[in-house]
C-alpha cells in the first residue's frame, strides 16, 4: 500500500502470497483469507498468488490493515509494505494529491525504460473532500514539492529523475517545482525521465499558508533500456567472425565477460539488479556442416560452464554478481578452437515479466594455446646402395653429383602434433576439412615445423675426442590428419586436433671427411631436435615438452681407394688392380661387403716415367666394385719392344682420396707404377699367372 488516502476516493492495497523472503515468486496454491481494516472485516477474497482490494475510509484518521484466517498458514508473520518502511498503518487525510497516468488517468503507473520520456502524459492532481466528493483545489501556476524514493533498492544513490531535464531530489528530500493545474486540478509533469533502474515511487507535498496535501505514486518499475555484453583480452575486443578473422586468443585462456545495464542514452544504471539472466551461446565456427566438430564449454563465471550449441535457446545462468550496473568476470574460458555468437537478456526483472534484451555479440577467434611435440615413431637409416649391409663412408656422397649424401632414410621419422588448449585438453576443431579456407580452423602448414639440422654425432669422436661433425640436407616434409606410419594413410585419420609430420625422403646426411675422422667403424647416432612448431596464428609448440628423433643408425666408416703397382710383358694388356679399404681401428682392410661402388677406366690418367704412355691406355669400361676389389681395368699392351714405366691415377670420389702424400689433407687420388716388360715368360707357356704371397 502507499500509505496514504483521501477521505473522498477508494483506496488500493495489495495482498500477495509470497514463498521467499524477496516476495519475487509466489505461490500458486489458491488460498482464502480476511482483510481487515482497524480490525473489522473489508473483504474475504479467493486468489492465487496475489489480489488487489479497494475500500473506502471516510474519516480523517490513521488506520491500521491486516489479514486473518487465511486457509494456507505462512511460516513467518505478515510483512507490511508502504514504499518507505514496513509500516501497517494508512493515513486518511480529506485533501492530497494523486499521481495520474495517461489519458485514461490511471492511478497505476506502468513499467518504463530507463532514460526514455514517458510515452504518455504524467499528471498530478490536488484533490480536497467535499461532503465525500473529490473535487480540485489548484488552478493555474502552483509550486509544489516533488522527490522521487528509490523503492527497489532502497539506497537513495543512484542517476536522477528529471522533469523538463531538471532533476529533482530524492526521498525524504523535495525539489520546489512549478506546475501549471488546469482542468479538474491536474497538472501535467513536463517529460519526465528516470535515468536509473529499479521500483521507484514519486511524492508530492504542499505546504502553504496553512494548507497541507501529501501524496505519492504507487511503486513501478523502470528497466534498463538494454543489456551490453563484450568479451575483451586487456583492451583488445574478441569479436572475430570468421575462420580467418583477427583477433586470436588462446583456448582455455582468461577473458573478460562483461555485462553492462544502461539506459536509452548508453548509460550505465548503476542500481540495476538482475531478475533472471539468460545466455544464448552458439557455435558459428566450425560451421554444423563440418562432421565431427564439437561444442565447446564457456566459463561465464566462477566454478559455472554453458556448453556452446549449434541452434542454441536461452538457458538460466548466474552471472557474477553486478555491481553498479556492471557484472564483470575476468576469468571466462572457452575451450575449444573456433567461434562464438553470445546473446544475454534479462527475462524477468523485478520478477513482473520484463524482458531486458541485448544485441548478441560474437566472440572470437580461439586457437589452441599450444602444440605438444611427440614422436610416433624414430625411424631408420639407410646407406645409399648398401641395403643388407648398412653402412656408409665418412664423407660419402652420390656418385653422380657429389652433392646428396650416401646416407638417407629407410623409414622416415614421424612426429605427433597435437593441438591442445590451456589446460591441456585436445582443441578437436583445429581441423582442415573439405569445405575450404570458410571453415579451416586448422593453421599450421608443413613450413611451420623447424627441425634443427644434425652438424655433430651424439657419441661418436674423433682423433682429437671431439664429436665428429657431420653434414645435414634437410627438406620440409609432410604434414597430415592422416597416420602417416600406415601403408594407406588416407584410409586412416587421425583423432581431431592430432596432426602427423613425416620427416621428407630428400633428406640426406654425411660425415665431414677430414684428419680427425680416422677412426675405428661406428654406428652413426644422430638425433634430430625440433626448433619450432608454429602456426600461421603464431601458436607454437610447448618447448619444455619437446622431443628429439633418433633413428636407427648406420655404420660408419673410414674409406680409400687403393691402386697396386702392376707389372708384366709389354706384348699383353696389364690388369689394373684396385681395392676399397676402411680402417678397422688398426690397420686398413678391404671392404669386402661393398659391392656397388662403381668404376670406371676412363678416370685412369697415365703419366710418363719410362715410357710414352701414348702407347698405352686404360681399358675395361664401368662396372661395380665385387667384394671391394675389381681387376676388370686394364692398360692395353704397348707393342713388343715398349718397354718401361707409366705412372697410375685414378681420379677417385672425394670419399674415396687419402692422404698419400702425408701432407694432412684427405685429398688426394690413388696412383701406382705400372711396369711392362719387366718379366717376359716362354713363348711355349701357354698360360701364367702371378700369386702374390702375403
Amino acid at each position: 500500500h502507499d500509505g496514504n488516502g483521501l477521505t473522498c476516493a477508494a483506496e488500493t492495497v495489495t495482498i500477495k502470497a509470497c514463498i521467499d523472503d524477496s516476495c519475487a515468486n509466489l505461490s500458486t496454491e489458491p488460498i482464502t483469507l480476511d482483510f481487515l481494516v482497524d480490525g473489522a472485516l473489508i473483504s474475504a477474497p479467493t486468489f492465487t498468488g496475489s489480489t488487489d482490494i479497494s475500500f473506502n475510509n471516510t474519516d480523517v484518521e490513521t488506520v491500521t490493515l491486516s489479514v486473518a484466517n487465511a486457509t494456507v498458514s505462512a511460516s513467518d508473520p505478515v510483512v507490511c509494505d508502504d514504499g518507505v518502511g514496513a509500516s501497517c498503518n494508512m493515513v486518511f487525510s480529506n485533501a492530497g494529491f494523486k499521481f495520474l497516468y495517461g489519458d485514461s488517468n490511471s492511478e497505476t503507473l506502468p513499467n518504463q525504460v530507463s532514460g526514455t520520456a514517458f510515452p504518455e502524459e504524467l499528471k498530478l492532481q490536488a484533490l480536497k473532500d467535499n461532503n465525500g466528493v473529490c473535487e480540485g483545489i489548484f488552478t493555474g501556476s502552483n509550486n509544489i514539492d516533488l522527490s522521487q524514493q528509490n523503492v527497489t533498492p532502497t539506497i537513495p544513490a543512484g542517476l536522477n529523475f528529471t522533469i523538463n531535464s531538471s532533476s529533482i531530489a530524492k526521498h525524504p528530500s523535495f525539489t520546489n517545482t512549478g506546475l501549471n493545474f488546469g482542468a479538474d486540478s491536474i497538472a501535467i509533469i513536463p517529460t519526465p525521465i528516470y535515468h536509473d533502474a529499479g521500483q521507484i515511487r514519486l511524492h508530492a507535498n504542499y505546504n502553504v499558508g496553512g494548507i497541507t496535501l501529501t501524496g505519492s505514486s504507487d511503486p513501478f518499475w523502470v528497466s534498463p533500456a538494454e543489456l551490453v555484453v563484450s568479451a575483451t583480452s586487456g583492451s583488445t575486443v574478441l569479436n572475430g567472425a570468421s575462420s580467418s578473422a583477427g583477433p586470436t586468443h588462446a583456448a582455455g585462456e582468461n577473458f573478460t565477460l562483461t555485462v553492462s545495464a544502461k539506459n536509452s542514452l548508453g548509460v550505465v544504471t548503476p542500481n540495476y539488479s538482475p531478475g533472471e539472466i539468460e545466455l544464448k551461446l552458439e557455435r558459428t565456427g566450425p560451421t554444423p556442416t563440418l562432421t565431427g566438430s564439437v561444442n565447446g564449454d564457456l566459463t561465464y563465471a566462477a566454478g559455472a560452464t554453458l556448453s556452446s550449441s549449434v541452434g542454441s535457446t536461452f538457458q538460466d545462468v548466474t552471472f557474477t554478481n553486478f555491481s553498479s550496473g556492471v557484472s564483470t568476470f575476468n576469468g571466462a574460458q572457452y575451450s575449444e578452437v573456433g567461434l562464438l555468437n553470445l546473446d544475454v537478456q534479462d527475462s524477468d526483472y523485478g520478477h513482473v515479466g520484463i524482458t531486458i534484451p541485448a544485441e548478441a555479440i560474437n566472440i572470437g577467434r580461439f586457437v589452441p594455446d599450444h602444440f605438444e611435440q611427440t614422436i610416433v615413431t624414430n625411424g631408420s637409416f639407410l646407406a645409399t646402395c648398401n641395403i643388407g649391409t648398412t653402412f656408409a663412408y665418412s664423407g660419402q656422397t652420390d656418385e653422380t653429383t657429389g652433392l646428396i649424401g650416401a646416407i638417407s632414410y629407410l623409414t622416415k621419422p614421424v612426429l605427433a602434433i597435437i593441438a591442445r588448449n590451456k589446460q591441456g585438453d585436445i582443441t578437436q576443431n583445429y581441423y582442415e576439412d573439405g569445405q575450404g579456407t570458410s571453415n579451416d580452423y586448422m593453421k599450421l602448414a608443413a613450413a611451420g615445423v623447424g627441425v634443427t639440422a644434425p652438424t655433430l654425432d651424439e657419441v661418436a669422436r674423433g682423433v682429437d675426442t671431439t664429436l665428429l661433425p657431420l653434414t645435414a640436407n634437410m627438406n620440409t616434409g609432410t604434414l597430415s590428419q592422416n597416420d602417416l606410419t600406415t601403408l594407406t594413410p588416407a584410409d586412416n585419420p587421425l583423432p581431431r586436433g592430432v596432426l602427423h609430420y613425416q620427416f621428407s625422403e630428400l633428406d640426406n646426411f654425411f660425415y665431414n671427411r677430414s684428419a680427425n675422422a680416422l677412426v675405428a667403424p661406428f654406428n652413426s647416432d644422430i638425433d634430430f631436435s625440433i626448433a619450432t612448431i608454429i602456426d600461421s596464428d603464431n601458436v607454437n609448440v610447448d618447448i619444455a615438452k619437446m622431443v628429439d628423433a633418433s633413428p636407427t643408425g648406420v655404420e660408419i666408416r673410414f674409406g680409400r681407394l687403393v691402386l697396386e703397382n702392376s707389372f708384366g710383358p709389354e706384348i699383353s694388356s696389364l690388369p689394373q688392380p684396385m681395392q676399397i679399404e676402411h680402417f678397422d681401428g688398426t690397420n686398413y682392410i678391404v671392404s669386402e661387403n661393398n659391392n656397388c661402388v662403381t668404376y670406371d677406366a676412363s678416370n685412369i690418367m697415365l703419366s710418363n716415367i719410362s715410357l710414352n704412355p701414348a702407347l698405352t691406355g686404360a681399358a675395361g669400361g664401368n662396372g661395380n666394385f665385387i667384394g671391394g676389389e675389381t681387376r676388370a681395368v686394364e692398360l692395353t699392351a704397348p707393342g713388343a719392344g715398349n718397354t718401361g714405366e707409366v705412372g697410375v691415377v685414378y681420379s677417385t670420389f672425394e670419399w674415396l682420396k687419402f692422404d698419400w702424400g702425408n701432407t694432412g689433407s684427405y685429398d688426394q687420388n690413388p696412383s701406382a707404377i705400372a711396369t711392362f716388360g719387366l718379366y717376359r715368360g716362354n713363348d711355349r707357356i701357354i698360360s701364367w699367372r702371378e700369386v702374390n704371397n702375403e
